[in-house]
């Protein structure tokens, strides 16, 4: 038996069963819950929600197919070298599934080949690229391109706002992997001239050059202890449009981060604010300081011990214009962790 089934086929082996049509997107959705199919009927993609699959085990070795620690010796040589910077061609990925999943590559598999690639999507395990080409975030390089990263540092005389978020008992396993899925479909998609903007990714971070404002998103790790620094930049000129353009691309980085981690309702993380003086400075005790902190400043500055000197607020907490171009994110991110913690509530009552 095949381990999926076309969701035509499921609708008539359904009516066999005296199950009305109306109510079929009911019993699909009652099978997902027990764990007995898998259905992405959200999907953009027309071959992976036409489907329904019946063998979940089978999605795993579909996975296990990118996601493993040999994949170099099913590769060529010029394969392994994509592979160096976290990149597989579409050819690669069809051919790794037609040689061990599928067990053939005949014409008839071109469909659910669509469909494995809208799966690794759908997962954020890889993300298209041009070129038929996929980023997987598992396999990028340790630290940026020299070339590029002494660049990033030959603008730190421009202006830079700084948001950090604190996990002090790390980042949830999985999470930075597909936070840089989604953070570079976002900068990709949001760019106004894709062609000037430069996008570059490793294992614990992701650049933004090019089109201004600039983005930095970078994981670091003490320990058990994790933090990531999301950094805005833009030339300075106009500085209320350079603010609210550095602010607005940092906060855009924030919530998408913000919503995946609704994913992990037991995650525990604190949004922090790092002095930007104590960044450019590069102080290793750098002063950090709690963002409700800023809710009732009264002062247009605030002094830092560590470097001794003011800070003005506007570099440490988004003006009220890129606040409230937001706020219907920071709802759909607080309805979720309600809905958590409404059932959190009611496993204990249950208890």
């Amino acid at each position: 038996t095949t381990p999926y089934i076309i969701k035509q086929d499921f609708i008539q082996l359904a009516a066999t069963l005296g199950i009305q049509k109306k109510h079929i997107d009911d019993v699909i959705l009652a099978l997902v819950r027990r764990g007995k199919i898998l259905h992405f009927y959200n999907s953009p993609e027309s071959a992976l929600s036409s489907l329904i699959f019946v063998d979940n085990q089978w999605i795993i070795d579909v996975l296990r197919q990118i996601v493993r620690h040999d994949l170099t010796k099913f590769l060529n040589q010029d394969e392994q070298i994509l592979l160096k910077d976290g990149i597989l061609t579409r050819d690669t990925l069809r051919r790794l599934w037609s040689k061990t999943t599928l067990k053939s590559s005949t014409k008839s598999d071109e469909g659910i080949l669509c469909a494995l690639e809208a799966l690794i999507a759908q997962f954020e395990v890889a993300l298209q690229l041009q070129d038929l080409k996929y980023l997987v975030p598992l396999y990028l390089p340790s630290s940026p391109p020299e070339a590029v990263e002494v660049l990033w540092q030959q603008q730190q005389q421009n202006l830079s706002v700084t948001i950090r978020a604190e996990f002090p008992f790390d980042i949830p396993r999985g999470f930075f992997e597909r936070c840089l899925v989604r953070l570079r479909r976002l900068l990709q998609s949001s760019s106004t001239h894709s062609s000037s903007t430069e996008l570059f990714c490793w294992n614990k971070g992701i650049l933004k050059l090019g089109e201004k404002p600039w983005l930095r998103f970078e994981l670091s790790r003490r320990g058990t202890f994790a933090w990531i620094d999301i950094t805005g930049r833009h030339e300075k000129g106009n500085d209320k449009y350079s603010l609210t353009s550095a602010w607005s691309i940092v906060n855009s980085a924030k919530y998408c981060a913000g919503e995946l981690l609704t994913e992990w309702p037991g995650c525990v993380y604190a949004l922090k604010v790092p002095c930007p003086t104590c960044l450019f400075l590069k102080k290793a005790d750098a002063a950090v300081w709690a963002i409700e902190e800023f809710v009732h400043v009264a002062t247009s500055s605030l002094y830092c011990d560590m470097c001794q000197n003011d800070i003005p607020v506007n570099l440490c907490t988004p003006p009220l214009e890129v606040a409230l171009k937001d706020i219907k994110r920071v709802k759909r991110i607080a309805k979720r962790w309600k809905h958590y913690q409404r059932r959190a509530h009611k496993a204990a009552r249950a208890e």
